[in-house]
């Protein structure tokens, strides 16, 4: 008959037992010479400090740097149609106006904007050349004041005005009475050809005496819409030297002073959300829905083929 574990674990336990008169105690140490480095108990114990080493911060301050540049760098050649995004779809000035967020009427608030946010930045550089810490600050205010003007100069917010100015024309033209069945309706066809102009056509900007005041950002009244790609090209280039200027700014470990990461962090975050987001996430959506659409054009080839 097989025995039981249990029985079996008897033996093993007692021989591995081990008796209390065994064990060293403090005074065979002692009586061997052995030292005991015993702390007292009202020593303190260092603590590792959690704040940043000034070379650790500024490895990281210089390499987020080159990514943001090596990034907008990309995203210019790919709105100038110099290079494939990511080897999959051309995008070319003319059929980046077919995508939905860049439609003709949305274009010039956008490239307006672009246009301030351009103008508004050099001159942070000018003034404090020789601060890095009220630079990155004035940056950082700067790119937060852009983000408030840009959600009040939203270019989606002109849709419903363009709605009502086309009401208005419409409910006009309404209260003629009087009106045959043929002329009623050729009538009908001019209104929906007038609201889609009006539609068509980018509103004027906001004028600068009903937004707040603002510090750093320079909101100007432009005489006319610039240029979408234009604008997005220059723009891009002032933010590469922007992060070269604070790579120029801050050239080794004792340059970093307190305060410095957080004011980088801060304006980084901000410039990231306003601009390299926005750019990549409506080019993104584009290029799977295209390249989702290639692939089921090919499958249907191929299924074709063998069947």
């Amino acid at each position: 008959p097989k025995t039981p574990f249990s029985m079996l674990a008897a033996p093993f336990g007692h021989g591995l037992k081990r008796s209390e008169t065994d064990r060293p105690s403090l005074g065979s140490f002692a009586t061997n010479g052995s030292s005991l480095n015993l702390i007292p108990s009202n020593t303190a114990v260092p603590q590792t400090s959690l704040v940043p080493i000034p070379a650790a911060l500024l490895t990281h301050i210089h390499a987020t740097c080159r990514k943001r540049i090596a990034t907008l760098e990309y995203l210019r050649k790919v709105h100038e149609g110099h290079i494939y995004y990511f080897n999959t779809l051309l995008y070319t000035p003319s059929n980046l106006g077919q995508l939905p967020s860049m439609q003709y009427s949305k274009l010039g608030r956008r490239a307006s904007n672009y246009v301030l946010l351009g103008t508004s930045i050099p001159p942070l550089l000018d003034l404090n050349a020789d601060n890095p810490l009220e630079y990155l600050r004035s940056l950082a205010s700067l790119l937060s004041e852009y983000d408030t003007y840009q959600q009040l100069n939203n270019p989606d917010a002109s849709v419903g005005a363009r709605g009502r100015m086309g009401a208005m024309f419409k409910s006009g033209m309404r209260g003629v009475k009087g009106r045959r069945s043929s002329s009623a309706a050729i009538e009908t066809l001019s209104e929906s050809v007038e609201s889609a102009q009006l539609d068509s056509l980018p509103m004027p900007p906001i004028s600068s005496g009903n937004l707040p005041e603002f510090t750093h950002l320079q909101t100007p009244s432009l005489p006319f819409d610039p240029d979408f790609h234009t604008a997005f090209a220059t723009l891009a280039d002032i933010l590469i030297d922007t992060y070269s200027g604070i790579v120029q700014l801050l050239p080794n470990a004792e340059s970093i002073g307190p305060g410095v990461g957080e004011a980088f962090g801060k304006a980084d975050k901000i410039l990231r959300k306003v601009l390299v987001q926005n750019a990549t996430q409506e080019l993104g959506d584009t290029t799977r829905r295209e390249v989702r659409s290639e692939i089921g054009g090919v499958s249907r080839l191929v299924l074709a083929g063998l069947m």
